[in-house]
């Protein structure tokens, strides 16, 4: 006969739940105006992991009238979890419109025209097993609890090894791009500053992810999850912190730069194709 499993040791608190529900939300809403003012639409990812967080803690504070209902602690469970890889997608992204702007995808490990489907295509592997490890975990049995947490556990790993490359792509990028800047990274652009925002960002998913290694490797009964309050240093303020550092990347300021530059390249382009057409009406 399977044990009842119990969803929590404790009952979710109800202040915290609140705190992360309003600043969370705060933030999505501004990274929505951004978005849609400006047409970012690489960084539809972040207002979506956003949304993600801010359920998770909802349904947290639903948890705290009712700690062993299972809709609430499976929502919670799935979007809290799955909510840093939506972070990191706009990260990789946001690279890639970097290494664009400053043309020099030639200083890039990976080619740039396949970087973001490459690390993303990864994250959505580890995306999908989280999700199938999270919902077995709401099998109300220490068995499909226990598969759950196998499976979160090997994703979290995957994860932290992708994420680890991407870091070594950008540190590289960065470190040529410093030897053998191009035009655009001698100009005054401020692409320093969004690497570095981009830096601490995915600094701050890396130490939320390996925590959260640390919590499943431990097992249900194990330190973290007997104390809550980790759960919020460890997880939702370094979340909430990421989703303000890539407010820090300005990525309207990122994307109307290089639309001029794209603006001015085919100007160019155009007014070189007319000179050409007029030489050889010329010489007829």
């Amino acid at each position: 006969m399977a044990t009842t499993f119990m969803f929590y040791h404790y009952t979710p608190t109800l202040v915290g739940a609140i705190i992360f529900i309003v600043t969370f939300l705060l933030i999505t809403l501004y990274h929505s105006i951004q978005l849609f003012r400006c047409r970012a639409w690489f960084f539809t990812p972040v207002v979506f992991g956003g949304i993600f967080e801010i359920t998770a803690y909802a349904c947290r504070l639903v948890s705290n009238y009712e700690p062993q209902a299972l809709v609430p602690y499976l929502i919670a469970s799935i979007f809290a979890l799955v909510a840093p890889s939506l972070f990191a997608a706009t990260i990789y992204m946001t690279l890639c419109r970097i290494m664009h702007l400053l043309d020099a995808p030639q200083h890039s490990l990976i080619d740039v025209n396949n970087l973001t489907k490459v690390f993303v295509l990864g994250d959505v592997f580890s995306f999908l097993i989280q999700t199938t490890g999270a919902g077995l975990q709401a099998g109300k049995t220490i068995n499909l609890h226990h598969l759950g947490r196998i499976l979160i556990l090997l994703a979290l790993v995957l994860q932290v090894i992708i994420f680890s490359l991407f870091l070594v792509v950008a540190i590289m990028f960065h470190t040529r791009l410093l030897k053998w800047p191009t035009r655009q990274a001698r100009s005054s652009l401020p692409w320093q500053r969004h690497m570095q925002a981009l830096y601490i960002a995915s600094a701050l998913i890396l130490m939320r992810n390996l925590m959260r290694i640390a919590e499943y490797a431990q097992g249900f009964n194990g330190y973290i999850n007997r104390h809550e309050a980790l759960t919020y240093v460890f997880d939702a303020v370094p979340m909430f912190c990421a989703m303000a550092f890539l407010v820090a990347v300005d990525a309207p300021t990122l994307l109307s730069q290089a639309r001029d530059r794209e603006d001015f390249r085919i100007m160019v382009e155009l007014q070189t194709r007319e000179t050409k057409a007029r030489q050889g009406v010329g010489s007829e």
